[in-house]
């Protein structure tokens, strides 16, 4: 997994709002989002596998539900998380991210040796969508 934060933060709209956790303030900006994400995953998680299990999609807003494993390499530890995210679009791109999350960990951080790199990342893709126009429910 190349982890690459320019090619993230480009998925965001220029003033996108992203809250990692809903009850801190939301980190504003596409810039700052990157910034984040270069300290805290690129820098701060490795051996990362992650597991899209539901996506909903209705109108601009998109609802993600999924699952990952990751160590934390400031404190040596295997973490397992779920998470529930709600995105919002404008413009194809990524205006407001909420996560929602729980995680625990579950042991000690993979070892390096042990994990060689692999030919193709554990890491799963959702198809590539857009996000559907909203139907009227039928009553």
């Amino acid at each position: 997994m190349k982890k690459d934060t320019k090619l993230l933060s480009s998925l965001f709209t220029a003033d996108a709002t992203y809250h990692e956790q809903v009850l801190s303030d939301p980190i504003s900006g596409r810039r700052n989002i990157q910034t984040y994400w270069e300290t805290r995953v690129r820098r701060g998680q490795k051996h990362i596998e992650f597991k899209l299990l539901n996506l909903y999609v209705d109108g601009a807003t998109a609802i993600a539900e999924w699952q990952a494993e990751f160590d934390v390499v400031r404190t040596n530890t295997r973490i397992i998380m779920k998470q529930v995210a709600i995105l919002e679009f404008a413009d194809g791109k990524i205006a407001s991210l909420r996560e929602y999350w729980s995680s625990r960990p579950i042991g000690k951080a993979k070892a390096l040796k042990s994990n060689p790199p692999q030919k193709h990342s554990k890491m799963r893709r959702p198809k590539r969508w857009r996000p559907a126009r909203s139907k009227k429910p039928e009553i």
